[in-house]
C-alpha cells in the first residue's frame, strides 16, 4: 500500500536470469506494474530441470503485461505456458503465437546479434563483455512490433525509431519491442558526447583496461571498440587505432592492419606484429579523427595494458642455499657430507621396462609372510 505510483517497465530485455521479474505482492496490494514492449527470453536456471520463468507474481491481477515477446523461459523450452506465472489481468502465456494476442503479446525468436549468458557455468563474464551484442538482426519478431504509444522515443543507445518495410503488425511500430532499435538512426548520444563506450581490452565491460596484464603470447591480436553512436565509417581506418610503448617489439611491432564492422557502432581492429616479453602498451584514438553519422566528433581516447613475463608451471628445482649435513660411513667412521648449493641436475628418464614377466625362480628359502613396512606412498600397478 506504500506504492506511490504504478511502476513502468517499458522497452527492456530480460534474459538469462533464473526469474526475469518477480512481483512481491498480496491480495491487498494495489496494481503494481505496467509491463510493455519488453523481451523475456531464456529465463531459467542452468540445471537440467530449468527452474525459473519470465515473470512471477505472488497473487494474480497485480500486473499488466502488453506488447511483449516471450520465448524459451521456464522448464519447458518448447512451450510458453510456463513463461509467466500468476500474472492475470487477461494475460495467458500458454495462448501466445507468432501474431499478437488481444494484449499485443506474442512469442517468437528475438534473434539478437550475439547473445551471451554471463553466468558461471555458461559463457561467463569474460566472453559476455568481449562480444555480447543484444541488437536485433533482421530475423527478429520484435522489429516494429511495439506499442508505439507506450514506447520510449529512443533505444538503449539513444537511437531514434525507424520503420522497416513489411515488418510489424497492424497498429504496431515503428518502435521495436525490447531495448534496441533495429537500424535505429543516430540521436542524442550517451552523456551528450560521441565517445568510446567499451573495448574488448576491458573484461568488465567498461571502456578501459586500465593496466590489465597479458603475456606476450596471450596479448591481443584484435581490439574491438564500441562507440556511443553510429559511426561514419569513411572516417575510420586501421591507423585510427594507435599502439605505442615499450611493450611492443622495436622491429615489427603490433599495429592495426584492418577494420571489420560488427554493427553500425562497433569496429574490430585486426592487429599484426609482436610484443616484447614485458613492458607497457598504450592504445589511443585521437580526438576529432572519427565522426558519428550526424557529424559529431569523437572525444579522444587513451588506454593501456601491460605485458608481463611468462612464468612456467614447471620451474627447475634448486637445492637449498643453506648447506645441510648427512653422514656416510667410511671404514666404520661417520664422515660429514655437505649437500651442493648448485641447481640439481635432472635425472634422465629410465629406459622402457618390458612388460613380459621374467621366468620365476624357485625360492632358496622359505618366504616370509610378514607384511612389509612402507614409508611414503604405495604405488600399485
Amino acid at each position: 500500500t506504500s506504492l506511490a505510483s504504478l511502476t513502468q517497465l517499458i522497452n527492456d530485455d530480460f534474459a538469462f536470469n533464473t526469474i526475469g521479474l518477480i512481483a512481491i505482492d498480496n491480495p491487498s496490494s494495489p496494481l503494481m506494474g505496467n509491463i510493455v514492449n519488453d523481451i523475456f527470453w531464456q529465463n531459467h536456471d542452468l540445471t537440467t530441470t530449468r527452474g525459473g520463468t519470465g515473470i512471477v507474481s505472488q497473487v494474480p491481477n497485480k500486473l499488466i503485461v502488453r506488447s511483449s515477446v516471450f520465448a524459451n523461459n521456464g522448464p519447458n523450452d518448447k512451450s510458453t505456458a510456463d513463461d509467466a506465472v500468476n500474472v492475470g489481468n487477461g494475460f495467458n502465456p500458454g495462448g501466445l503465437t507468432g501474431t499478437p494476442d488481444s494484449l499485443g503479446n506474442l512469442t517468437g525468436v528475438p534473434a539478437f546479434v550475439a547473445s551471451r549468458d554471463p553466468r558461471p557455468g555458461a559463457d561467463g563474464p569474460a566472453i559476455f563483455f568481449l562480444d555480447a551484442n543484444y541488437d536485433l538482426t533482421n530475423k527478429s519478431i520484435a522489429i516494429d512490433a511495439a506499442d508505439n504509444s507506450q514506447a520510449v522515443p529512443v533505444d538503449f543507445l539513444y537511437r531514434g525509431r525507424i520503420k522497416i518495410a513489411g515488418r510489424g503488425f497492424p497498429g504496431t511500430g515503428p518502435a521495436d519491442i525490447g531495448a534496441f532499435e533495429y537500424k535505429g538512426f543516430a540521436g542524442s548520444t550517451v552523456g551528450g558526447a560521441f565517445r568510446v563506450a567499451t573495448t574488448s581490452l576491458a573484461v568488465d565491460g567498461s571502456a578501459k583496461a586500465a593496466g590489465s596484464t597479458f603475456t606476450a603470447s596471450s596479448a591481443p591480436t584484435s581490439i574491438t571498440v564500441t562507440f556511443s553512436d553510429n559511426v561514419n565509417r569513411s572516417t575510420v581506418t586501421p591507423s585510427s587505432l594507435i599502439l605505442s610503448g615499450n611493450g611492443l617489439l622495436p622491429t615489427g611491432p603490433a599495429r592495426a592492419l584492418s577494420v571489420t564492422w560488427l554493427d553500425s557502432h562497433t569496429a574490430a581492429f585486426k592487429l599484426s606484429g609482436g610484443y616484447n616479453t614485458q613492458g607497457n602498451v598504450t592504445v589511443s584514438i585521437s580526438g576529432g579523427t572519427i565522426t558519428s553519422v550526424n557529424n559529431t566528433s569523437l572525444l579522444g581516447f587513451t588506454d593501456s595494458f601491460k605485458i608481463v613475463p611468462f612464468i612456467s608451471a614447471a620451474t627447475p628445482v634448486v637445492a637449498p642455499t643453506t648447506p645441510t649435513t648427512t653422514t656416510t660411513p667410511t671404514n666404520g667412521n661417520p664422515t660429514p657430507v655437505t649437500n651442493p648449493t648448485t641447481p640439481l641436475t635432472p635425472v634422465a628418464a629410465p629406459s622402457p621396462v618390458s612388460l613380459t614377466p621374467a621366468p620365476a625362480k624357485a625360492p632358496t628359502k622359505p618366504v616370509s609372510r610378514k607384511p612389509a613396512k612402507f614409508h611414503g606412498h604405495v604405488v600399485k600397478k
